[in-house]
Order: C-alpha cells, then sequence, then structure tokens
C-alpha cells in the first residue's frame, strides 16, 4: 500500500467512524494507526519513532526549541535529490518558519509552547498571512536562538 493511499484510508475510517457507522472503529490518532499497519510501509517504523522522540522533546520545550528540534530531527538526505531550485526553496521556507518562531515566542501565550505557536500560526493562516517572506540565513541568525537544546 502506498503512504497516500494509507493516509486516505485512515481519513475515509476516521470519517466513517465519526459519523457513526457502527462496523467502522475510530482508527484514533494517526501515529498510533500507523503504528500498528507498520509492516506496510518499511518506513513507518521509524517514522513512528522519530515521532515520538519529538514529540516527548517537544512537550517540555518552548515553541522555538521544539521547531529547532524538528527541524534538525527530520531534515535529512533523501535518496531523490531535489532541483537545486527547490532545495533553495524548502531551506528558505525552513529558515523563515524558524525566525517567525524566535521573533514570536515572547509574545505567545502560556505556556509559549509549540501547541500555542501552532495557534499563532494557524491565525496567521486564516487572516491570509502565513509565513513573512523568505529570510536570507544572515537575518535569520540575528534572531535569538533557542537556549536549551
Amino acid at each position: 500500500m502506498s503512504w497516500q493511499r494509507g493516509k486516505l484510508e485512515y481519513e475515509a475510517q476516521t470519517s466513517q467512524a465519526g459519523a457513526g457507522r457502527p462496523e467502522v472503529v475510530d482508527p484514533g490518532r494517526f501515529v498510533d494507526w500507523v503504528e500498528r499497519r507498520a509492516g506496510e510501509w518499511p518506513a513507518a517504523g521509524a517514522a513512528v519513532a522519530k515521532y515520538r522522540e519529538l514529540a516527548a522533546a517537544a512537550a517540555s520545550a518552548r515553541a522555538d526549541e521544539a521547531v529547532y528540534r524538528i527541524i534538525l530531527g527530520t531534515t535529512r538526505p533523501t535518496r531523490r535529490i531535489l532541483p537545486s531550485r527547490e532545495r533553495a526553496r524548502r531551506v528558505a521556507a525552513l529558515i523563515s518558519l524558524l525566525a517567525l518562531a524566535r521573533e514570536k515566542q515572547g509574545r505567545l501565550d502560556q505556556p509559549g509552547d509549540l501547541g500555542e505557536f501552532w495557534s499563532y500560526f494557524q491565525e496567521l493562516r486564516r487572516a491570509g498571512k502565513g509565513l513573512p517572506r523568505a529570510m536570507n540565513l544572515t537575518e535569520a541568525l540575528d534572531h535569538p536562538q533557542p537556549t536549551t537544546l
């Protein structure tokens, strides 16, 4: 089964269970559903383990620290080499996201964690703003970095 097909299957099962279909069991959280079906996707076990590791680290971290850890923990070389413009676009987006998290950290509602940053980010998206313009690396580095890792 392909990853995309699995995601669609999970969403359909969640929707049907939510609609009260008695023959459909609620699949629970996505990560748990993937873990139960790890044999169908070769990399699923490693992805679930990485998710749990990052979730545990982010649970007690400030939002900017959590974003930083997630970026470092999930960016790795892939078998597919991206064209240079696509790589540059992705790096610029990650830099902008980290810069936004660092810039807004002091203004987030308490506890100032990833959940609060996510709420703030969703408000930006609903307002049609999304990420600020892509920063260059020098500008992003001018923002204070997380104090603990």
